[in-house]
């Protein structure tokens, strides 16, 4: 669940907090360094599998061979896209996207980096 919990403050553009107290935004990339006292910002994308039901998120890119990266863009997984996890169960997401739902399993939601919304 932790790692889950990063995937969520990622998006959600919420602060993080280093051993000192301090709080650096993570989506604003203002973090100093940790000579300051700040906490680093963390990668703006994660695979679209980490967001959690009911996440808004944009399409920064698609991983995989060509016949797969072909069948998601006809799909609606484009960059720049905008897509909502409407829920999660058994390991696979159901994904609105371009006025679509979509069902993928856990391995191909993983070659989808997304970014905030």
């Amino acid at each position: 669940m932790r790692f889950r919990d990063a995937a969520k403050r990622r998006l959600t553009g919420f602060s993080e907090r280093d051993r000192a107290g301090k709080t650096s935004s993570a989506r604003s990339g203002r973090g100093r360094s940790a000579q300051d006292g700040f906490a680093r910002p963390r990668s703006s994308s994660i695979p679209l599998a980490f967001v959690p039901a009911g996440g808004m998120a944009v399409v920064v890119s698609v991983r995989g061979d060509e016949e797969m990266r072909r069948h998601l863009e006809n799909l609606g997984f484009v960059d720049g896209a905008g897509v909502v996890v409407a829920s999660e169960m058994a390991g696979s997401l159901i994904v609105e996207v371009k006025g679509s739902r979509v069902a993928l399993d856990r391995k191909t939601a993983m070659k989808i980096s997304v970014g905030a919304a």
